[in-house]
């Protein structure tokens, strides 16, 4: 069990990480019809999910799109990069834009991330 905070830091707690996010790596490779193959499941994780900015409207390519900004956290795993992407048992997808391990105590990754409508 970690403690509630360490070097500054305040850790979440187990109770707060209510949502299962699963880790995808997509693939690179292609079938012989050019298709990409599916993506790798890296991991699925309880996490705690909180918005971090109010949803935009960005204009792109005679359409809008909206996006909003989301910090994940989960307990420490290793080799997570933000080449890949989350989804959530809701099917909510997010496209992973930093991890940061907050003390550099391998406990928690605060990951942020960006979900678009």
């Amino acid at each position: 069990m970690l403690p509630k905070r360490l070097n500054g830091v305040s850790y979440t707690s187990a109770s707060e990480m209510t949502s299962l996010v699963t880790f995808w790596l997509p693939s690179t490779t292609r079938d012989n019809n050019g298709t990409l193959a599916a993506p790798t499941q890296v991991a699925t994780v309880a996490a705690a999910i909180r918005m971090t900015s109010q949803p935009t409207d960005v204009a792109k390519q005679q359409q809008v799109i909206g996006q909003t900004r989301y910090k994940i956290v989960i307990r420490y795993m290793s080799g997570l990069t933000t080449a890949m992407y989350a989804t959530t048992a809701t099917g909510r997808r997010f496209t992973l834009t930093s991890i940061v391990d907050p003390d550099d105590r391998q406990a928690e990754l605060q990951i942020y991330a960006m979900e678009h409508s």
